[in-house]
């Protein structure tokens, strides 16, 4: 059974569900980009942080006691999850670096930015290092009435100025959400011993492009 989502544009077919995704229905055709749950073994190749480069599209993400992904030609991702592990980490590490670099495999370099939905207006964009602040101004614009547009990847056509949706959840620091008077409860961590968690986007979640109007700089 295939679940099917869409994230950054791109149609994606998985063997398993994600909760924090978007799902879409089936309109026919190949997906760009397939997730597949299986065995990944280790290969030799040049190592470059978490990642490890097997080929001039081929490359591994290997997260210790997590999992390790295999990004091939900027279409299949095979996920092999290490026992035990929270989805909630699965979630962090697949759908961010390692989606980033399929992402760059298709030749797109997504900018290290949340962003929200003005009506009408197209999206603006909280760009800004780690721990900046992104996710947090991104939240309280959320607060102030916008939507949700993506969390910490943005996409966008150079020629056109056109952005494409994430998914309907960010992430949070434990200190954002008691700023916010929100509540951990079961929410997801982001990682294992770290104070960080899923937060799911209220309400539904449009998955259609808008133009990029303006970015602002995080620098908290």
């Amino acid at each position: 059974m295939s679940f099917l989502y869409r994230v950054s544009g791109l149609r994606i077919a998985s063997d398993r569900r994600f909760a924090l995704l978007a799902g879409v229905p089936d309109e026919g055709g190949a997906p760009d980009v397939t997730i597949r749950f299986a065995p990944v073994p280790e290969e030799e190749g040049r190592a470059c942080g978490y990642f490890r480069i097997l080929g001039p599209e081929r490359l591994d993400l290997a997260i210790p006691d997590v999992v390790r992904v295999r990004i091939a030609g900027g279409r299949e991702m095979t996920v092999d999850m290490a026992p035990g592990a929270a989805e909630g980490a699965l979630q962090t590490y697949l759908f961010g670096p390692a989606f980033a670099a399929l992402l760059y495999q298709r030749g797109q370099i997504p900018l290290h930015a949340g962003a929200v939905r003005l009506d009408g207006e197209g999206a603006v964009a909280v760009a800004g290092h780690s721990r900046a602040g992104k996710s947090t101004t991104t939240r309280a614009l959320m607060r102030a009435g916008h939507a949700l547009f993506c969390d910490d990847q943005l996409v966008v056509d150079a020629a056109t100025g056109l952005a494409q949706a994430g998914f309907p959840a960010l992430k949070l620091w434990g200190g954002a959400l008691a700023h916010f008077g929100e509540e951990i409860g079961a929410r997801a961590q982001v990682a294992q011993g770290v104070d960080k968690y899923h937060v799911a986007a209220p309400g539904g979640f449009d998955l259609s492009p808008a133009l990029w109007r303006a970015a602002c700089r995080s620098i908290c």
